[in-house]
């Protein structure tokens, strides 16, 4: 260890030059006494790097002031990141606070708030440029909610009573499914349920306007409303067109859709076909023939099923069990309920038109309320 190249006194030049003050390995202490005594070490233009002063606040206060506007602590691979350790006072154990910072990806800069707190229950708070501010800790934070009544599914609803919720045991979602299981979904004048169609634009599903009527599906091209126990409708009904479709249909007995049926008096099923002609006798149907006057007099129908209560069509496109139909020629009754399209000639029997054919198995249902007696 080289040794120091001047021993300094009191009222020496300090400017070594390029010289090093250096010491030996022993550590050494230097105290500085007095009410405002110091010991600076400067930097190469004059200003104090790093400041020691006695009793500058008062007794017991050793300050260390850091002139040069910066302090860095730097850590090393092995130690870590730079840490400035606020130790507790002498005594008390020799814990301590450790200030260091996470692995970041850029530079920023925190700045302290200009004054102090000024009261309890403050917090800081940052703007986007760093800068903290002390406000006042918002309510209801840490916290806790009671819910009532709650449970699995259950949709949760405000309370008039704070920090209280309800679950409603009426008013479930399962994930997949709003169910109302009591009460019903109420909506003010001209509110919509709406959906969306397959190409995302929304349509009404239904609303009642200002004159109390109920309108459904504005906006659709068509509705199509089915199940298999169909629709009742109670009070009159007021459509703009109703519209007979015939194609699509497969199968004896099966209607294109705006067909009209019945199931009053479907109380038989022995010997019933579907796609032949019945008539109704009063109590119930019976086979519907040319030869017979009453079944040319009568209410007819075709049978849709096996059984008179799967329904008789009344009007409109109607699959029958023959095929040898001719397209557009007028339909009338045949032997044993089946159509033909074949005029009657037989003399005693009677000739009723009951539609038109459209194709070799179906026709048209529409029969006529007039017959004639052939001679």
């Amino acid at each position: 260890m080289a040794s120091w190249k001047k021993i300094l006194v009191e009222g020496d030049n300090t400017n070594l030059g390029s010289s090093n003050l250096t010491q030996s390995d022993a550590a050494r202490t230097y105290t500085v006494s007095g009410a405002t005594s110091s010991l600076s070490i400067k930097s190469q233009h004059g200003g104090n790097l790093a400041q020691f002063v006695s009793g500058a606040v008062n007794s017991g206060n050793d300050l260390v002031t850091f002139s040069a506007g910066v302090v860095e602590v730097v850590g090393s691979a092995s130690a870590g990141a730079g840490t400035l350790r606020l130790k507790e006072a002498s005594g008390n154990g020799g814990d301590y606070v450790n200030l260091t910072v996470p692995n970041l990806t850029s530079t920023y800069t925190v700045t302290l708030p200009a004054a102090s707190p000024g009261g309890n229950n403050k917090i800081l708070e940052s703007d986007s440029n760093g800068d903290l501010s002390w406000i006042t800790t918002p309510s209801g934070g840490g916290g806790s909610t009671t819910i009532n009544n709650n449970a699995n599914n259950r949709v949760i609803t405000g309370s008039g009573t704070a920090d209280t919720l309800e679950g409603e045991a009426n008013l479930t979602y399962d994930g997949s499914n709003l169910a109302v299981v009591a009460g019903g979904i109420d909506l003010d004048n001209n509110r919509i349920i709406s959906a969306k169609n397959t190409g995302g634009a929304k349509r009404t599903l239904a609303f009642a306007n200002t004159s109390d009527q109920a309108v459904f599906n504005a906006g659709f091209n068509e509705t199509v409303i089915g199940g298999g126990s169909g629709i009742t409708l109670s009070g009159p009904v007021t459509a703009h067109e109703i519209v007979h479709v015939g194609s699509g249909i497969s199968g004896a007995g099966s209607i294109g859709r705006g067909a009209e049926t019945t199931v009053f008096g479907g109380t038989s099923s022995s010997g019933i076909l579907a796609g032949r002609s019945y008539y109704y006798n009063g109590s119930g149907w019976s086979i519907a023939t040319q030869s017979v006057e009453v079944a040319n007099a009568n209410l007819l129908g075709i049978a849709m099923g096996s059984s008179t209560d799967q329904g008789m069509c009344l009007k409109g496109f109607v699959q029958t069990d023959v095929t040898n139909l001719t397209p557009g020629k007028a339909a009338y009754m045949n032997t044993n309920a089946t159509i033909t399209t074949t005029v009657p000639t037989t003399s005693g029997n009677f000739s009723r038109i009951i539609g038109y054919a459209v194709t070799s198995s179906v026709i048209f249902f529409n029969p006529s309320n007039e017959y004639i007696e052939l001679s």
